[in-house]
């Protein structure tokens, strides 16, 4: 009775100290090195492009739900974006090739999340009141021509016409991040927020990092951006934090249009020779700490050894 009444005891006791353990580590963070936080979706070339992207523009084909993508292999034409794995790689990247001519209200090759939305694909655009963080990679190849008009390497755009929300954008191998100048919906013109310095590094993946809540109200809207510009100087502020408009006004004004996420690159009919560029890991999620863990890691392989 005695010796039964020691074990249960010391079962007790390693019991109890178990949980202790469990508890610590739960405290400490040991045994779940997950960052917390939620991925609210990601759209990384990990699955075929159907099942990560609403819709498609390009020069041949304007304006299309991408449920005809069937296949990725169908997105190996010039002007048309493909996701590309190499074979001892970790992660994959979607390649976008423009050429003079490609034309789409503006000469582009993109793929988006609206314009038009795709059923099923309704949780993936941002409303009013939305507050994300977004990160992805990208790298502009050294045979992509200067432009020194007005050039989008993707965007934050509002459901139907108009120009961008946002335009993180590309001009004389500068890299800049453009700002709607008018919340009215057809608007086109912008305003810089923030301009880089030295010309942009090629051949190198760049990272972006946005804090943004949509509002078309600019004193309930912000942007915060950072950016790891592969200068050697690592993911650095570039604006603090920006009080603006982030969504458009349509003929509703106290229903905003929707914004929706695009990839790829947006150009003015003007702009002249050639462009390629990569997108790697786009997430969008709830907390800094989980988006670029997911965004920016592992590295994207060198899009050289990529190309089929």
């Amino acid at each position: 009775m005695g010796g039964r009444t020691r074990i249960a005891v010391c079962a007790g006791a390693l019991l109890v100290a178990g949980l202790l353990v469990i508890v610590a580590d739960s405290v400490i963070g040991r045994g779940d090195d997950r960052p917390p936080g939620r991925i609210l979706w990601r759209a990384d070339g990990t699955r075929p492009i159907y099942e990560e992207w609403a819709s498609y523009a390009t020069g041949t084909t304007c304006w299309e739900r991408d449920n005809a993508l069937t296949e990725p292999g169908r997105a190996s034409t010039r002007a048309f974006p493909t996701s590309e794995v190499a074979p001892s790689a970790s992660r994959s990247s979607y390649a976008f090739h423009l050429e003079d001519g490609d034309d789409c209200s503006g000469e582009r090759t993109e793929l988006g999340q609206g314009n038009p939305i795709k059923p099923g694909f309704e949780g993936r655009v941002f409303r009013r009141g939305d507050t994300v963080w977004i990160g992805y990679q990208f790298l502009i190849t050294r045979d992509t021509a200067p432009v020194s008009t007005w050039q989008c390497i993707g965007q934050f755009k509002a459901e139907g016409e108009g120009g961008p929300v946002l335009c993180p954008g590309l001009k004389n191998d500068r890299l800049n991040l453009e700002h709607t100048e008018s919340t009215r919906q057809e608007s086109v013109g912008s305003d810089t927020l923030w301009r880089s310095r030295a010309r942009v590094v090629k051949n190198r993946w760049i990272k972006f990092l946005f804090h943004i809540r949509f509002d078309a109200n600019p004193e309930a809207g912000f942007v915060e951006f950072w950016a790891d510009l592969a200068d050697g100087r690592g993911m650095r502020a570039r604006i603090p934090h920006k009080r603006a408009s982030t969504m458009k006004i349509g003929r509703v004004a106290s229903r905003p249009p929707d914004v929706h996420a695009r990839i790829g690159i947006y150009r003015d009919r003007d702009a002249r020779g050639s462009a390629r560029v990569y997108f790697a890991g786009y997430t969008v999620g709830t907390t800094r700490e989980i988006v670029e863990a997911t965004a920016f890691a592992p590295s994207p392989p060198d899009p050289a050894q990529t190309r089929r």
